[in-house]
């Protein structure tokens, strides 16, 4: 009896509730705005960074009722600067902790595998290509490192030079590119990146630091050493349908654009 009126209930939230939209799986990255289903395949959600899942099961009246399911000491117990979030592909959580990146089965919490000391310091989420059977994280010494999907076994690693700090930043990937924002810097640039080897494709900084870049001229002639701003710690947005990613430049440094008294323009 119990069943049937279950399954009564879910069909009919699934007719009352039906999308207006028909989206691809969450996991397959080719929209901005593919909401969240059984997967949340990276920080952010979806390549819009939404943050919203469809699925229906939780709601106001039984999220009194939830209950812990099972409990993983990712990082052995031990406490660390820990603020990624957590992706899920396929039913597994992908998660940095402690300079470690794991994997850890959704459904029984067991850890799949655990790639140590991987990741350098503060970390703030892993990227995930599905497609690839890459698993991304960013190391030591400004660097990118691909590990793989179904061991965790490193498979390669690429450092970068000359275009800000890769530390502190949640990776994005789509299309067989990642796009990796820069740290605690007077000035910072977004990176787009070959994800199928590393290799830097293409950069631009917040503040303009060529003749011809575009908003150069803007600064009156100031010398670069005043040239300062802010970097793009925060995760893109991408927009496939546009072709176009969307950063945000955060958290003035000292000498920067908020104080214009020591600078022409």
């Amino acid at each position: 009896m119990k069943l049937k009126l279950l399954t009564a209930v879910l069909l009919s939230a699934g007719a009352i509730a039906a999308p207006s939209a028909v989206f691809a799986a969450a996991a397959d990255l080719d929209s901005c705005c593919t909401p969240g289903d059984k997967d949340f395949p990276k920080v952010g959600g979806n390549l819009g960074n939404q943050n919203y899942s469809s699925l229906k099961q939780l709601n106001r009246a039984n999220i009194k009722a939830l209950g812990g399911a099972w409990l993983n000491h990712v990082n052995g117990g031990v406490a660390d600067d820990n603020q990624s979030t957590p992706v899920v592909v396929d039913g597994v959580i992908y998660l940095e902790t402690g300079g470690n990146v794991l994997a850890v089965d959704g459904q029984t919490g067991a850890t799949k595998w655990k790639a140590e000391g991987k990741a350098g310091g503060t970390r703030r989420g892993a990227a995930v290509a599905k497609d690839l059977g890459l698993v991304y994280t960013l190391g030591t010494a400004n660097s990118l490192v691909a590990l793989d999907i179904a061991t965790g076994e490193e498979k390669w690693r690429k450092s970068y030079t000359g275009v800000g700090n890769v530390a502190k930043v949640a990776l994005v990937y789509h299309d067989k590119k990642l796009y990796i924002g820069t740290n605690d810097g007077t000035i910072g640039s977004g990176l787009m990146v070959d994800a199928t080897n590393g290799t830097l494709l293409s950069n631009f900084w917040g503040v303009p630091q060529n003749p011809g870049d575009v908003g150069f001229d803007t600064w009156g002639g100031a010398p670069m050493n005043q040239r300062a701003g802010a970097t793009p710690w925060l995760h893109p947005a991408v927009d496939p349908e546009t072709n176009s990613v969307f950063w945000v430049f955060g958290n003035n440094r000292g000498g920067s654009s908020q104080n214009g008294s020591t600078r022409p323009g």
